[in-house]
């Protein structure tokens, strides 16, 4: 049996029907968090459970039910904040369309498409 070198946790927003992810590098402890939502202590609480360290917080897109705990989480863990220019222009790490992502030993791929509802796009998948 081979064992991954990832970890992706599903994390539920409370008070909403959202989820926010941690992507955890097994190698090194880092990891990435996507969509902290309006709830930064769900997302916080699991990274503090795993005890690892979160290098980047990354949006999918700029709705407030997705962006509303950044500043938390960026307070609280020293993380880069990472979002498409259009959505979050102050974001640390600007995403775009086929860049990658560094965080610990992993590599992720970033792919912006345009969903459903003419004004959203998300960036990292």
């Amino acid at each position: 049996m081979v064992k991954s070198a990832v970890d992706i946790v599903q994390i539920p927003v409370k008070g909403t029907d959202n989820f926010s992810y941690l992507v955890i590098c097994l190698k090194t402890g880092k990891a990435l968090g996507v969509d902290p939502g309006a709830s930064p202590a769900s997302l916080l609480d699991v990274v503090k459970e795993r005890g690892v360290t979160l290098e980047v917080l990354a949006n999918t897109h700029g709705h407030r039910d997705h962006v509303a705990g950044n500043g938390d989480i960026v307070t609280a863990t020293g993380a880069r904040l990472a979002a498409h220019p259009a959505d979050l222009p102050q974001a640390d790490i600007s995403l775009k369309d086929g860049m990658t992502l560094a965080v610990g030993a992993m590599t992720i791929d970033c792919l912006l498409y345009t969903s459903d509802a003419a004004d959203e796009e998300d960036s990292v998948d």
